[in-house]
């Protein structure tokens, strides 16, 4: 069966996910339009944005564009992320086209200072410092 990986900018951290098509049964079939019908509709938000950010319309986002609509979106960037960014989707040059952006919004993207909060909420939560949060740990946790 063919994977697709795709974005799915709604999801969560909104950086991905793959599906398996080809399944045979008419619930996989649902499950599989129903997929498609929100992956239309996440690819349309991005390119709404794209188009958003690409303020001299020539469908390609710039250095300076690229750089304002990552901050915009919260992803904390700079200079060098930027040329690390451009060269990855879009080697030697100095702008990325939809398939770039695209490409760079499916890419995992750091979420700063959530990362830690998430962190110190869990060292919190795990009692025991073992790294795993038991019945036990969240029992005590939620107690405390």
């Amino acid at each position: 069966m063919p994977r697709i990986s795709v974005l799915g900018t709604r999801r969560g951290s909104g950086l991905g996910f793959s599906r398996n098509f080809g399944s045979s049964s008419v619930q996989d079939a649902e499950e599989n339009w129903d997929e498609l019908i929100d992956l239309h509709s996440d690819l349309r938000e991005v390119m709404e944005t794209f188009q958003t950010f690409d303020e001299d319309k020539d469908m390609r986002l710039n250095r300076d564009e690229l750089l304002v609509a990552m901050t915009t979106i919260g992803q904390p960037v700079d200079d060098n992320l930027i040329t690390e960014m451009i060269d990855s989707v879009a080697p030697g040059q100095d702008s990325v086209n939809f398939s770039g952006f695209l490409a760079l919004m499916s890419m995992p993207m750091k979420s700063g200072d959530v990362d830690e909060e998430v962190l110190e909420a869990f060292k919190i939560v795990d009692v025991n410092g073992d790294g795993f949060i038991s019945f036990e740990d969240l029992d005590q946790g939620l107690r405390d």
